[in-house]
């Protein structure tokens, strides 16, 4: 479950696996921008800092970079250090977005005991990488929500022990609407089939392990720039316990172009995290 909450500020989803004001009406997306990228962009919408991936897609000609550290402890007393998790969004058309992530810099501190000690206890080493789109389905209209498709294959180019060392895909499917003026909802779900250890319980034929995921946010305008979000997310990865997470954070706009991040969370479990905390900025451009 560590490895969850790092690859939520790079790509949620990709392995193991908020906003400006502008995420709080949504929790997920904006109105799909004209195909000029000389038109006026609509308000930034980033991915980050929750799990819950938006329904918004880059402006075409525009590349927005969300990146974050994040600090976890599990009820094992072992703590992650990851960053800086980094995605590159890429608007490609008015329903198409190129996304790019990398985990960052892992360090995981492991407490071992007399009767247990654990080999290595301190590792550092770099995480994997991923790629993928986001494409917008279908625009809200009344009751039906915007529907979006995330579909991802991620990179081997991190190191042992946290890289599953094999091309793995994911997907997911992102939904947003809003619930009254200037608090609205997002929710996903997804799946991932990614590669573990020879003989792992919940192992498939292909030597992959399947997880399930799914979340539900609600984000809120705090009034200027600053906006907030609440959060319920939750994973199962077969052969192992589900794990039930409640989360929340804080966002300020620093200009149309740049935002700031803060937020945390608590497990509900034995499979989550005792506690975790993210800090983050996001910025675009034109390119």
């Amino acid at each position: 479950m560590l490895l969850v909450l790092a690859a939520s500020t790079a790509q949620a989803g990709a392995q193991e696996a908020g906003s400006t004001p502008a995420r709080a009406p949504e929790t997920g997306s904006t109105p799909a921008p004209g195909d000029s990228p000389a038109a006026e962009p609509p308000g930034m919408v980033t991915d980050r800092p929750d799990i819950t991936e938006s329904t918004s897609i880059v402006p075409r000609g525009w590349v927005q970079l969300e990146t974050g550290e994040v600090l976890a402890r599990e009820s094992d007393a072992s703590t992650l250090l990851a960053g800086p998790s980094t995605l590159a969004r890429i608007g490609v058309a008015s329903r198409l977005e190129l996304r790019l992530a990398w985990l960052g810099i892992l360090h995981q501190d492991a407490e071992g005991d007399a009767e247990d000690p654990c080999a290595e206890c301190d590792v550092t080493a770099a995480g994997d990488g991923a790629v993928g789109i986001k494409l917008l389905l279908a625009e809200r209209a009344g009751a039906i929500p915007d529907v979006a498709l995330l579909p991802a294959l991620t990179l081997p180019v991190g190191e042992e022990p946290f890289s599953t060392g094999r091309v793995d895909p994911a997907l997911k499917l992102a939904l947003a609407g809003d619930v009254t003026d200037g608090l609205g909802w997002g929710a996903n779900l997804g799946a991932a089939w990614l590669s573990g250890e020879e003989g792992e319980e919940g192992e498939e034929e292909d030597g992959r392990r399947r997880f399930l995921s799914w979340s539900l946010s609600f984000g809120m305008d705090l009034g200027g720039p600053a906006g907030a979000f609440f959060e319920y997310f939750g994973e199962d990865p077969n052969g192992e316990p589900a794990a039930h997470v409640l989360d929340a954070g804080l966002t300020w706009g620093l200009s149309p172009d740049a935002q700031l991040d803060a937020s945390g969370g608590v497990g509900l479990d034995s499979g989550a995290p005792d506690w975790f905390i993210g800090a983050g900025v996001s910025v675009r451009f034109d390119l």
